[in-house]
Parts: C-alpha cells; structure tokens; sequence
C-alpha cells in the first residue's frame, strides 16, 4: 500500500471569492457584535423549503431567541423563519452553491471558515460532489455510497488528446464525471458523455496537471486519493 501522504486542506481548497461576503465565523462574529446582536453561540446554519436549500450564519441564545440571520452567499434571500427544517452545518461538511462546492474547514484564527474545492482529491471528495449533484436527486438509495475511480478522459474523435482527468463516480444505472481540478469542470459541461472516451488509471499511475505531477495512491480502505509529487527535471548537457 503506498505511504504517500494526502494532501493538505491549503493545497485543495482556496479562498471564496465574492459571493461569500462574510466567510468565517470570526468575521460573522465581528459583524454581529460591530450590530449588538450578539448571543450564546453562533453558528453556520441549513435552512431547507420546499424550494431550496439556504446557508446562513446565526447568532442565537441558549433558549433558542434568534438575534440575528444573515447569509453565506451574496443574492440569496434570508429565510423568514427558523424552524425544525434548520440544522447547525459541522466542519467537514461540504456545501454547494450553484455550479460549485465548498467545504467547511477549521483555522486556528477564524475558527471555521468556508472554502471553496479547487482539487477534489479523494474519493471522499468524489462521492461530496455527487451527493450534491443533479444526479444524486432521484438516488432511491442515498445511504449507499457510490464506487469511485479515476479515468483520463478524452473526446472519441480525439482518442489520444487529454480533455482532463476525473473522478468516475457510479451508482446502479448511474455515471457521473466530476473533474480532479475546478478549473476543468468547464470542459465537460460543454460536451455530451456520449462524445467522450474514458481511461480508468490505476494505484501508483502518474500524471500531469499544468506543471504539477500527481501520483494515484490508495488508502487503507482501498479507496483512491492522489497526492502530488516532488519532481525535479534533471537536465544534460548535450556534447
């Protein structure tokens, strides 16, 4: 079993952009208190209707009196009322807004902290975007987890030029491609699967991202994880 280590939450994630105006729970406290709405506790909360899901920070006592709700993202409206439908969002969920996902993580400073996925690195990973996708809608079995690979996908009119490499996620009649990198998701929301060849890689294959190599690894579930390598060019001198 290979020994190499996943990679760490700084070199998968980046910071959100725009959209989430106040990401941290050091921010949204800061926001709180600068309002005098402070209460007991302050958490990122789900808000689900029958129309949508919402992501909101809420500053709220020990007796459950609401001081203040305002939203993760920027545009989405602020729900009208909690009720049982709200529950508290834990470190290490993953969330999604629009076309993309984000993952609650830990810092030392601002406690938690919403970051947007860049490099979806593990099966974990792979099985957090489908569950969040279109096509986990109608999943009659959602407790059950999908099988998860690694494929290099390429057109069928161009079998030996790369298109990006992905995560193949199945489940009963089900296939889903979700990129290893964000920025390639681009490239198959253009493109029909049935235009589309795909490769499936192996524990210990590697391969190439911009100027970056990866090698594929498996954990001890056997569940695949890539973690980039070290790599340095060694030049010669041509005599």
């Amino acid at each position: 079993m290979n020994k190499l280590p996943k990679m760490s939450i700084g070199e998968y994630t980046i910071p959100v952009g725009e959209e989430c105006p106040c990401p941290s729970k050091l921010e949204a406290l800061n926001v709180i208190i600068n309002n005098d709405l402070k209460g007991d506790n302050i958490d990122l909360m789900l808000f689900r209707t029958d129309e949508q899901s919402l992501i909101f920070w809420c500053s709220y006592n020990n007796d459950h009196t609401i001081n203040a709700v305002f939203n993760l993202f920027k545009g989405d409206p602020s729900p009208q009322k909690l009720s049982n439908r709200a529950r508290k969002i834990s470190i290490g969920e993953y969330i999604r807004h629009g076309n993309d996902i984000y993952k609650i993580c830990e810092d030392s400073a601002l406690k938690q902290v919403v970051k947007q996925m860049w490099i979806y690195s593990t099966a974990i990973d792979a099985k957090a975007a489908y569950n969040l996708s279109d096509a986990a809608e109608d999943d009659d079995n959602p407790d059950e987890d999908p099988e998860c690979y690694l494929v290099r996908i390429t057109e069928v009119i161009k079998p030996n030029e790369t298109l990006c490499y992905a995560w193949y996620v199945t489940k009963e009649d089900r296939i889903f491609l979700s990129p290893i990198f964000w920025e390639d998701a681009g490239i198959l929301r253009e493109k029909f699967i049935n235009c589309l060849n795909w490769e499936f890689l192996h524990e210990g294959n590697i391969f190439r991202h911009n100027d970056r190599y990866y090698r594929i690894c498996k954990d001890k579930d056997e569940d695949y994880y890539i973690s980039p390598l070290k790599m340095t060019l060694q030049l010669c001198k041509v005599p």
